[in-house]
């Protein structure tokens, strides 16, 4: 969420990706495995700094009470009010919501419990983010277009983001300007994090990004 200072402030997990330390072979194939720090709300809170942009990330100890990098265990229902008080907090605050729901389904009961859960704070959000994957789990069809994604589309969203991986994006939205040129940034960051391995050791800086960009 973006709030009226211009403070990022991430919600969410922090990881520790185990990462293999030879590319194109399984898990069970592999030397050894490189420790990198992810995990999806980590990723944009880190990912803002090294393009000039202020942002913290925030998570929820089992008391409901919010402090930066602070971890500890919460049951399902827990983490769900936890989640649904900090959007009200910060719609109070006059932050702009912005919800990726990072679809992992072995966390999840079942497959129609994840459906219901995502969707169920859908209207709550002005960005969202989905992949060509979460776009298909969530509408029922296996057609990445435009009319599959606008089934998502909802009154108060600004932007629909449908990444495609190597393919880029497609985006919906009723405010056009400078978006183009945004989006061509953050591709390019994507495009950069995909050569090193580990997600938040591979982030690239401001330079980085438009270097590739302007395709020097």
């Amino acid at each position: 969420m973006t709030v009226n200072n211009g403070l990022i402030v991430s919600f969410g997990e922090m990881l520790i990706d185990f990462v293999p330390t030879v590319s194109g072979v399984s898990l069970a194939e592999a030397p050894g495995f490189l420790n990198a720090p992810g995990g999806a709300p980590a990723n944009v809170a880190i990912a803002f700094p090294n393009v000039g942009l202020n942002s913290q990330m925030w998570v929820l100890t089992n008391t409901g009470q919010c402090f930066p990098l602070w971890f500890n265990k919460l049951d399902r229902g827990a983490l769900q009010i936890a989640h649904l008080k900090a959007m009200e907090v910060a719609k109070e605050a006059g932050a702009l919501l912005s919800y990726d729901p990072n679809l992992r389904l072995p966390l999840w009961p079942s497959a129609e419990e994840a459906r219901t859960q995502i969707m169920s704070i859908w209207d709550k959000a002005e960005l969202i983010k989905v992949s060509d994957n979460e776009l298909e789990f969530l509408t029922g069809s296996d057609k990445i277009d435009d009319e599959s994604a606008l089934s998502l589309w909802h009154d108060n969203l600004k932007l629909l983001l449908v990444t495609l991986g190597e393919k880029g994006c497609r985006y919906y939205t009723k405010e056009e300007a400078k978006l183009r040129e945004v989006l061509k940034f953050a591709n390019a960051c994507g495009a950069i994090t995909t050569t090193k391995k580990g997600a938040i050791p591979a982030l690239p800086t401001e330079p980085e990004a438009l270097t590739l960009v302007k395709g020097k």
